[in-house]
């Protein structure tokens, strides 16, 4: 007989799931690269995303740490989960990469037949896009044009093969991603030899099957309590191996049901005990943040992603296409949207609720110090708050820094 599987509270799983991502503030991080660990991968494929997590989640914050870190080849960015960009540790890179790696090389494969590239014009082109980023990494205009100079071709057929064969040498590890920019939320993109600029880094160490039990065991310990559905979104792997992987893992997972949903989820064993010795000392005390567009922590669910907001505001945390719109999160659930209002040039936030004075009071208190990070001391204005959609919002324009 099967046994009863253990409901736990909605309100302790959201303290838990803040606690163990870093928005917490008790539980922030002072290492960007271990921050990219802990969330399994930072979403970058919106350019002001990571600085805006980072700044939630890590202690006096400025975008020269981010900088620092590139610099110093501890993160690295890929495509993998859902075939986004990411910056992802380096020493979980091999991980993350292999776990997701063949179903990204069929999209390229399939776009090799549609332009009806074979097999021999892709090897010729692959030895010299290498050739050409040989002497130090190129922005993709020039590796086309170098390669372009050398085949007895031209027209915007060879430039999509070209291009087509560069993110398949990226996909498949052979080249790396470099953004060169100074001015964050802005980016100058770089293809490099990854042998060359990551000389400690193999992409390859690990099989692919390995890889994707690793990197599910993960995501659980992230993201956990988690449903198969909220784990086939997220990391794109098929259910079906989802499935054996969990039944690989029957030892270290426990499953579990949420207050409030019905699916079944599951979350590690030690987080399970964690939680259970944990009641008493994850304090309720108050507190607020704000976070990104595609904040890692709204994106890492799809079936159970109401479990910060109340169903009914789904449709105005995310948009049409399933993006996390930047919120508010007060006491771990998020209690609105915000954004920059162009004409008022004033923060703006589009309330769920109304909120309590205590609570109102903690919301302009951290307004404060995003528009200090964002705009630095020389915006003090209160943010303007609503129950209504404000079309004019939009995302703050990037200050540069060198």
């Amino acid at each position: 007989m099967r046994q009863k599987i253990p409901v736990l509270a909605l309100n302790l799983v959201r303290r838990e799931l803040w606690r163990k991502q870093a928005v917490w503030p008790p539980f922030e991080q002072r290492e960007i690269s271990v921050l990219t660990e802990v969330l399994v991968g930072m979403h970058s494929a919106r350019l002001t995303t990571p600085f805006l997590a980072c700044r939630a989640r890590v202690p006096q914050f400025c975008p020269q740490q981010w900088q620092t870190q590139h610099e110093t080849k501890s993160v690295i960015k890929l495509r993998c989960m859902r075939k986004t960009l990411h910056t992802i540790s380096c020493r979980h890179a091999a991980i993350l990469h292999q776990a997701t790696v063949d179903f990204r090389l069929l999209e390229i494969r399939r776009q090799h037949k549609l332009l009806s590239t074979g097999e021999r014009r892709v090897s010729a082109i692959k030895d010299k896009i290498l050739t050409a980023v040989e002497a130090g990494p190129l922005p993709s205009t020039e590796i086309e044009k170098a390669v372009s100079a050398q085949i007895r071709m031209s027209g915007k057929e060879l430039n999509y093969q070209i291009r087509t064969t560069i993110r398949e040498l990226w996909e498949t590890g052979l080249l790396c991603y470099l953004d060169r920019s100074m001015k964050w939320g802005t980016e100058q993109r770089r293809y490099g030899l990854t042998a060359k600029e990551f000389p400690r880094l193999d992409l390859s160490e690990i099989d692919p099957g390995t890889a994707q039990r690793k990197l599910l065991l993960a995501y659980i310990s992230a993201y956990g309590p988690a449903t198969i559905k909220d784990m086939h979104w997220w990391s794109g792997i098929s259910r079906r191996r989802i499935v054996g992987i969990l039944q690989e893992l029957c030892d270290e997972i426990q499953a579990v049901r949420v207050e409030s949903f019905n699916q079944e989820c599951f979350l590690t064993r030690a987080n399970y005990n964690y939680l259970g010795d944990a009641r008493s000392r994850l304090s309720e005390d108050p507190w607020v943040e704000f976070l990104a567009y595609e904040d890692p922590s709204l994106k890492g669910y799809f079936e159970t992603r109401s479990r910060y907001v109340s169903p009914c505001h789904l449709g105005r945390l995310f948009n049409k296409i399933g993006e996390a719109r930047p919120s508010v999160v007060v006491s771990g659930s998020v209690v609105g949207i915000w954004g920059w209002h162009k004409h008022k040039e004033r923060l703006y936030i589009e309330l769920f609720r109304t909120l309590e004075r205590t609570e109102r009071k903690l919301v302009e208190g951290a307004a404060a110090r995003v528009i200090q990070f964002l705009f630095g001391s020389g915006c003090a204005a209160l943010p303007i708050f609503s129950h209504e959609h404000s079309k004019q919002l939009s995302q703050p324009t990037e200050n540069s820094w060198s």
